[in-house]
């Protein structure tokens, strides 16, 4: 079964996904001066792109972020979740998440659009979840504007978890050649999650002069603040969008350098905003290592942990037995 598939449109959009993990393996974009570079962090052998634990492109499951205890109780059932050994936390689905599983994949194509759509079947008990759950992530290019829209789908015969994203770490000043700190960030939201030391989240707050990402800035403007640095390195924080779906910009990240700026629309109603804060030892696509702050996550979920949460009272990461889980993620890659 071949694994890399690569699509692109009529604007010079190139993008690159994987079978294993259903995931972006890069995006290849123009900037302002039509040189083509990759807007992503991804690592130079496609070996460790499969492997690795940063978990680039994908969409992590079946839930994103970290599950408390790696425990959870659903309708008085309790369940235990794969977690590392030695970690206390369930982190991105388990042991051996989406993100390391083989999809089937299914190409095709209208007038408008390309489409790849991949589908698992995650079977009851798969990481100690319950049920048998049917995924599917349909990937859709525009060919003639620079979009692409990801729909998640899925359907299980219990109750259980399900909290999907996309873990790509963007930086749109081309093959990584400078790190994100200097790159513009908006994030329409008002309130963020407040995380200990284990970066789970422990209260709501409204957003202070730190984490206020509506009136966009640099990212590097108050990265190093005490708060910020404190637990988790940077930021690592749930952001509750305030007006999300198909009508408002949730967030956008904007190079004014190369001039490349992508803005994202979506159903969920939180976006976790990653900044790389950890070094790492794989080799990404400018030919070193992962540096800290080299690639801004902005991964579109329901709030993470929100099962286990005593402050979230719509628990949307609980898909109801025969219910359709259905949301989106929406990229508008553009030029100033």
């Amino acid at each position: 079964m071949e694994t890399l598939f690569k699509i692109q449109n009529n604007k010079g959009l190139e993008i690159t996904f994987s079978a294993i993990g259903a995931g972006i393996v890069d995006i290849i974009m123009p900037d302002k001066n039509g040189v083509k570079e990759s807007i992503l962090v991804t690592p130079l052998n496609a070996d460790d792109y499969f492997s690795s634990k940063c978990y680039f492109g994908k969409p992590t499951g079946r839930t994103a972020g970290r599950i408390e205890n790696g425990e959870f109780e659903i309708d008085g059932h309790h369940y235990k979740i794969e977690k590392p050994e030695g970690n206390k936390h369930a982190l991105h689905g388990g042991v051996e998440g989406f993100a390391f599983k083989k999809f089937d994949v299914e190409e095709k194509q209208d007038e408008n659009y390309k489409y790849l759509i991949f589908k698992y079947l995650s079977k009851d008990g798969d990481g100690g979840y319950p049920g048998n759950l049917n995924v599917s992530i349909s990937y859709r290019l525009s060919k003639d504007e620079n979009k692409l829209r990801i729909d998640h789908f899925g359907k299980s015969d219990k109750t259980t978890l399900l909290n999907l994203t996309n873990h790509s770490y963007f930086n749109l000043s081309g093959n990584c050649k400078r790190n994100i700190l200097n790159q513009i960030l908006y994030i329409n939201s008002s309130r963020y999650g407040e995380v200990d030391k284990d970066v789970i989240s422990t209260r709501i707050n409204n957003v202070d002069e730190v984490y206020d990402f509506k009136t966009a800035h640099a990212i590097g403007k108050f990265i190093e603040a005490e708060e910020c640095q404190r637990n988790s390195k940077g930021y690592d924080n749930p952001f509750l969008i305030d007006q999300p779906g198909e009508h408002n910009i949730s967030a956008f990240l904007l190079d004014e350098i190369s001039g490349r700026y992508v803005k994202i629309k979506s159903s969920y109603e939180c976006v976790v905003f990653y900044s790389t804060n950890y070094p790492d030892s794989v080799v990404v696509n400018c030919g070193r290592s992962l540096e800290k702050y080299d690639g801004c996550c902005l991964e579109f979920q329901h709030f993470p942990n929100g099962v286990n949460s005593k402050f979230i009272y719509d628990k949307k990461d609980i898909l109801k037995m025969e219910k359709e889980y259905k949301e989106f993620i929406e990229y508008d890659f553009c030029l100033e």
